[in-house]
């Protein structure tokens, strides 16, 4: 972009005050009957930079309203091209080359989608030629018994990957405008419970104590199929990385601007390095293989469920010590 637009704004007004001021030190003694002329001069310049300065205020504005667009757009995939305000057409060269890189970045984003559709439907049909011969041949015939437990552990991943094809083609196949029109007020105490009652089995067996502090029913609005998923991958975190014996805490509360889910467990812990790597998709930490037969995209896409609901998620975790994940759903 010219730099020509800045010459002309700031750099030649301040050459000429310059210049004045100089050339008026400089023959004082002789520039005294213009003295009145040098203080027009100065006044005009002080409202010349004073009209500056607002204008300047008035594009910053512009940026930082267009930067939290973009910030919600990316949420998304979905960014739309910067409009040029009638009043600012200076910075038109600056968006159009914005606007270039939106337009790459929807092609990409468009390619990645589609990409991960073909992937998952590809998948799904031998998945479930997969199943249905592995169960056969588990129920039906004859399988040594040192093979029973190996089989059903196979089943049992060909279940989880199943369930991460159906997240990705779920989410392929829904753009921005149809989550929209799906959304509703949903009960967060309602997922809360009904993620606990599925886990009862392992709560059970591993002699877990849930404890809940939710004391009024707190709704939003939301996708409850995708926040069902979110929550309950939080929850389920907390069961698989309990010890024996262990406790869970949920608590669920209202705020002035926001409302507050955490789940506390006094686990096995993460350590601190992994920390920043455990939201990145397929990252599995070094506790994962012995407490989780996961594939690392759990975590990764509840961030994005609850980000699509204009919440934060944040952990705080020592390891041998437990894990605390709080969320925060901004509701003003």
């Amino acid at each position: 972009m010219s730099i020509e637009p800045f010459r002309a704004t700031v750099v030649f007004p301040l050459a000429a005050l310059l210049l004045v001021h100089i050339l008026f030190l400089a023959k004082y003694s002789s520039m005294q009957p213009y003295t009145g002329y040098y203080v027009l001069f100065n006044i005009l310049i002080l409202i010349y930079f004073i009209a500056l300065k607002r204008r300047l205020s008035h594009l910053e504005a512009y940026f930082k309203e267009t930067a939290k667009t973009v910030e919600k757009e990316l949420l998304f995939d979905d960014i739309h091209p910067l409009t040029v305000p009638k009043d600012l057409q200076e910075v038109e060269p600056l968006i159009q080359e914005i606007n270039k890189l939106v337009i790459y970045l929807n092609r990409k984003s468009q390619v990645a989608q589609s990409f991960n559709a073909n992937i998952a439907h590809e998948l799904r049909a031998p998945l479930a030629e997969l199943k249905a011969k592995m169960e056969y041949s588990l129920y039906f015939a004859s399988v040594p018994q040192r093979c029973t437990a190996e089989m059903s552990d196979f089943i049992q991943k060909i279940d989880n990957l199943e369930e991460i094809v159906s997240q990705m083609l779920y989410v392929s196949n829904n753009n921005i405008n149809n989550l929209n029109t799906s959304m509703q007020r949903v009960l967060l105490n309602d997922i809360i419970t009904e993620t606990i009652d599925t886990k009862q089995k392992e709560i059970s067996y591993k002699r877990l104590k849930v404890e809940t502090e939710i004391n009024q029913a707190i709704s939003i609005h939301g996708h409850k199929k995708l926040l069902r998923y979110a929550v309950g991958n939080i929850i389920d975190n907390a069961v698989k990385y309990s010890r024996p014996d262990g406790t869970i805490t949920i608590r669920l509360e209202k705020r002035r601007n926001f409302i507050s889910l955490i789940v506390a467990d006094n686990g096995v812990g993460i350590d601190k390095r992994e920390l920043k790597l455990i939201f990145h998709p397929y990252y599995r930490g070094e506790n994962s293989s012995s407490y989780s037969d996961g594939y690392g995209l759990g975590l990764s896409l509840a961030t994005w469920i609850f980000e699509l609901h204009s919440a934060a998620i944040r952990i705080r975790s020592i390891k041998d010590r437990g894990t605390c994940v709080v969320v925060k759903f901004h509701t003003s």
